[in-house]
């Protein structure tokens, strides 16, 4: 009777800890490189030009990138997470 007893107790909390799980998905933001990866040249470019209002941020992580030897995607994907840091 023990063991049914424990049984039903660890289901249950297996069945908690995955629907708390799946709570804190539903939450989450999108990640920067997700966001990037579905974004047209058009929307990055946009996104450059409100960053360059910040110059000093944006040269940093222009030049950060740079450093990493980054192109293309990569360097943008680097570039916007730079940006995003506070």
């Amino acid at each position: 009777m023990g063991a049914i007893v424990l049984a039903a107790a660890v289901s249950g909390g297996a069945a908690w800890a995955a629907s708390d799980k799946e709570d804190k998905q539903e939450t989450a933001k999108p990640s920067t490189m997700s966001k990037i990866k579905h974004m047209s040249r058009e929307e990055w470019e946009a996104v450059k030009k409100k960053w360059a209002n910040e110059k000093e941020k944006w040269a940093t992580c222009r030049k950060e990138a740079k450093h990493h030897h980054l192109t293309g995607y990569h360097s943008w994907h680097y570039r916007a997470e730079c940006m995003e840091k506070s």
